[in-house]
């Protein structure tokens, strides 16, 4: 076991032998004999356990038993407790989900905060054969049937190489104590279910499954990883960002007619199958139709289907006279005052407007449905609504269409055009000029 670790982490290129790693110990089996596999290869460890409080004097003790493995073996050891139930009620979440989130997010703030390269964890075998079956039964594409990854991010999972079986004689054979956790045993929870009732009648019809399984495994991680590669190869033929959106070219989608393709392009950002087949229905007849995963929007454009984050609240800022800058998450402004005409720059991320027909504070907002302004060169007002779609603007891009107002008059449509009441002429004697940037642009 202590070679095969070895070797598995050099297979999967998990880490470097120098690299120090923090062990995310539960005090199960799983994670102890990890934290003994790696002492044994010479690794450079710390323990990371999580207290969800969720079992009461039986989480305590795991606690405790973890605090005493630490000491024992002489390695740096991090606790910290969570409002589990709370959380999951508070986000409308499952509490396994809440854990899930309040552990990984606090594996990586220790991670990085006290210099380890990667926190690992004790995922075995089994485990990733049970992440198979739960997502075929629920439903999934090629990446949900190659069971758990080795390797995600910054975090890695060594033990993939072994059953739980195995593990389990290898702490009988070396005495070594560990905590069983009694919510394992429960078949409320779906991997429990999976694990206890259904895996048992596939072995039966089967008895070579495990090895059938690891072998179909290692066969569809191969052809994911291939898909993966030429998706990266080809990607410049159907991909380009943009500030901060991802544009994903029509026609390539179209001439492959194949919901699959984009699925496993569009899955990252939220996306299910069923929107893939009907994005791929739209295409070339669906512009300006919108689809929505929980932090992304799509937007089917002329030539493009446009990716988005979804824009959480309305932006509001007030600028005084003394201001000088701007900048927020997305975008900055930046003032001058000028006191002579310069020569005027064509940049529509440029304003020119007329101090003295200013009004402040100026407020600088989202546009709003019924906002009007007289574009500069005309003499009649327009909608902005109007005015975004003769610009042909995408419907998802429009929703960040910044209007800087002053006071209820809209001075300029910020990056696009200035209102003519506000343009400099000859009676102009200060001018203030406005640069607006998109912060990725």
């Amino acid at each position: 076991m202590v070679d095969r670790l070895r070797e598995f982490i050099r297979h999967k290129d998990l880490c470097q032998d120098t690299d120090r790693i923090l062990l995310a110990v539960s005090g199960g089996v799983d994670s102890v004999v990890m934290l003994d596999l790696f002492l044994k290869n010479g690794y450079k460890t710390g323990l990371a356990h999580c207290n969800f409080g969720l079992r009461g004097d039986e989480s305590d003790g795991d606690e405790y038993f973890v605090k005493k493995l630490a000491e024992e073996r002489d390695v740096a050891c991090y606790i910290e407790h969570f409002e589990t139930e709370k959380m999951a009620s508070d986000k409308r979440i499952s509490t396994q989900m809440a854990a899930r989130e309040l552990r990984y997010d606090w594996f990586e703030e220790i991670r990085s905060g006290e210099g380890y390269h990667y926190v690992a964890t004790g995922h075995n075998f089994n485990d990733s054969v049970e992440t198979m079956v739960f997502n075929l039964i629920k439903g999934t594409g090629l990446k949900g049937l190659t069971g758990i990854p080795a390797k995600s991010g910054n975090v890695i999972r060594p033990l993939l190489f072994a059953s739980r079986e195995e593990i389990e004689a290898y702490a009988s054979e070396n005495n070594i104590d560990f905590r069983n956790d009694s919510s394992n045993a429960s078949v409320k929870y779906h991997r429990n279910y999976i694990r206890h009732k259904i895996l048992p009648d596939f072995r039966h019809v089967n008895p070579g499954f495990d090895l059938t399984i690891r072998n179909t495994l290692e066969r569809l991680a191969g052809i994911q990883q291939f898909v993966n590669n030429w998706l990266e190869t080809e990607k410049a033929s159907y991909m380009f960002e943009k500030g901060k959106d991802i544009y994903l070219k029509n026609d390539f989608f179209s001439k492959a007619n194949e919901p699959a393709l984009l699925y496993e392009v569009i899955s990252k950002y939220g996306f299910n199958y069923d929107q893939c087949e009907s994005i791929i229905a739209g295409l070339g007849n669906d512009a300006g139709k919108v689809f929505y995963s929980e932090g992304f929007t799509l937007n089917i454009d002329r030539d493009h289907l446009i990716i988005s984050t979804r824009q959480q609240a309305e932006e509001r800022f007030g600028i005084s006279l003394k201001d000088k800058l701007l900048v927020t998450d997305r975008f900055s402004l930046t003032f001058e005052i000028l006191e002579t005409t310069p020569v005027l720059s064509p940049d529509r991320h440029i304003a020119y407007l007329d101090l003295e027909k200013l009004h402040y504070p100026l407020v600088l907002r989202n546009w709003e449905k019924g906002d009007w302004f007289v574009p500069l060169g005309m003499k009649g007002k327009k909608k902005l609504s109007d005015f975004m779609i003769d610009k042909k603007i995408p419907l998802n891009l429009k929703k960040r269409i910044m209007v800087l107002l002053s006071k209820d008059s809209i001075a300029w449509v910020a990056g696009h055009r200035i209102d003519d009441r506000f343009r400099i002429d000859s009676k102009t004697r200060k001018i203030l000029k406005i640069i607006y940037q998109e912060l990725d642009d």
